[in-house]
């Protein structure tokens, strides 16, 4: 199996295994749709602390507007009592004013927060650094965690407007409506192209055309919108070989600028016994004259 390293810009996405015989076009679809539901599920995550928080959104015509505000438009919100989570709820306002406040206990605000920590971690992009390769499968066993904690939390379900409701709708990484990058994150699978070594993959290739017949070969291959021109190539150093690299050279121009200091041959002209002037001082008997205090 080929080891592609898949990045957007200059970010590391993760780790996909594929044949040396893959199809281009059939290779672009599986990383788009392994990339789209990992950004949709990164999406679900950032809702569902909003929602252990803060509760289910407020509807559409409520959304920004403050008590004052509601109250003079005579704004109700009859969701909220319609779709209350399980073993009761504590109200926690909403400062962006987005959500009702009407959160769940701590108990069933863990069942979610737990729910999102494990699927970060299962999707982080620190696989790649382990060399721990994603898989679909991966991710859609996480989608249906998330899915079945919020059934958990709230059984009889979230209202339309929630922009949780449109997620479990289905796997499809589209959302217009999400509020935490919507479709922002989406590579359409005819818009995107893989570029390798500044050159772009061609659908109607196979992998092997461009990487050779070894299937233990690991290539790095970035995410590009078809059209675009060239992805900017790879740094020469990280960010973090960069810091490294300025701490050593500060470092070494201390020690250079300490030793300069240390070596200067005329930081003996200091001393007592180096004062041409001392002896006639002495015979004059003026050598010990101290100025007396004020």
């Amino acid at each position: 199996m080929v080891r592609l390293q898949v990045k957007k810009g200059d970010e590391d996405l993760f780790l996909y295994d594929a044949p040396a015989s893959t199809s281009i076009d059939s290779l672009t679809k599986e990383i788009c749709q392994l990339h789209n539901g990992r950004f949709k599920v990164f999406r679900m995550a950032a809702e569902m602390e909003d929602l252990a928080q803060h509760g289910i959104a407020l509807p559409p015509d409520m959304v920004g507007l403050n008590d004052e505000q509601i109250s003079e438009l005579n704004l109700r919100d009859t969701f909220a009592e319609e779709h209350l989570p399980s073993g009761g709820c504590i109200f926690r306002k909403d400062e962006l004013l987005r959500r009702n406040g009407y959160a769940p206990t701590e108990a069933f605000a863990k069942i979610l927060t737990d729910a999102v920590a494990e699927a970060k971690e299962a999707l982080h992009k620190r696989l790649v650094s382990e060399c721990k390769c994603l898989t679909y499968e991966a991710v859609t066993d996480q989608f249906m965690k998330m899915k079945g904690a919020l059934m958990i939390v709230y059984p009889m379900g979230l209202p339309l407007h929630e922009p949780l409701h449109v997620e479990m709708t289905t796997m499809s990484a589209w959302n217009l409506d999400a509020g935490h990058g919507g479709y922002r994150d989406v590579m359409e699978e005819d818009k995107t192209a893989l570029w390798w070594a500044g050159k772009e993959l061609k659908g109607d290739k196979l992998l092997k055309d461009f990487v050779g017949p070894n299937d233990k070969t690991k290539v790095v291959v970035k995410l590009a919108e078809r059209g675009k021109g060239v992805p900017g190539r790879e740094p020469v150093f990280s960010e973090e070989q960069k810091k490294r690299l300025l701490a050593q050279a500060f470092q070494r121009q201390q020690e250079l600028e300490q030793l300069e200091e240390e070596d200067d041959d005329d930081h003996y002209l200091n001393s007592k016994w180096a004062d041409g002037a001392a002896l006639k001082r002495t015979f004059q008997g003026i050598a010990d004259i101290k100025t007396p205090p004020f």
